[in-house]
């Protein structure tokens, strides 16, 4: 009967609604790495003034700049390899806010049918069902709460290895575009600000920030 099957429409229900409203799930690594963006830039400029000329690149053309060991780098290099970052960082991002507003509407969508089938239930819960469709129903109003779960937990756990340390020679991802001077690995965001930081506090060590400022 349809009154066996209510509980199930109540999770579906309860599941649809609480994630639908939930938009700000990835939003502190977010934060996190947009900050340490802006201020690379920043950091990128005072290590240009403390040279005081146009710094030409040391690595070769055509040779990818996650191959390469920092101190090879000039600080031109470094910039290039910090737009990279940047750039596929802010494609990713646009991918998760479209995959955002597609699964804010079917949660919405599956919560409303879900509430309906609770008032409809409360009328008429001596109404006969068939358990294969019923079984095909709840799959499909318990499913997609699940997988919107699983796929936001997959794009949150890319952040939190983004910045995070890792190997800078693992986790390739394929492909990238021809005015790119690195390939994508795992943590790169995490790697690259940190060395710009790293050659900041070296100079300030010295210094020479103070001086060029």
């Amino acid at each position: 009967m349809f009154q066996d099957w209510i509980s199930v429409f109540q999770l579906g229900a309860a599941l649809s609604f609480v994630l639908g409203g939930f938009a700000n799930h990835r939003q502190p690594r977010e934060d996190k790495l947009e900050r340490w963006e802006k201020e690379a830039v920043d950091q990128i400029a005072q290590l240009r003034r403390s040279e005081g000329r146009e710094v030409p690149r040391l690595v070769e053309k055509g040779v990818m700049l996650d191959t390469v060991h920092w101190s090879k780098m000039s600080t031109t290099d470094l910039n290039d390899y910090r737009r990279d970052v940047t750039r596929r960082y802010y494609a990713r991002i646009e991918r998760y806010k479209s995959n955002d507003r597609i699964r804010q509407a079917l949660l919405w969508i599956n919560g409303l049918v879900c509430s309906t089938a609770l008032i409809y239930g409360s009328a008429n819960g001596e109404q006969q069902i068939s358990a294969v469709l019923a079984v095909v129903i709840a799959l499909v109003i318990l499913g997609i709460p699940v997988a919107a779960m699983v796929s936001v937990w997959i794009e949150d756990n890319y952040l939190v290895r983004e910045g995070s340390p890792s190997d800078r020679n693992g986790a390739r991802e394929n492909g990238r575009t021809a005015h790119e001077r690195s390939n994508p690995a795992r943590g790169q965001a995490f790697h690259v600000f940190t060395e710009i930081r790293r050659r900041v506090r070296a100079l300030k060590d010295k210094g020479d920030i103070d001086r060029a400022a």
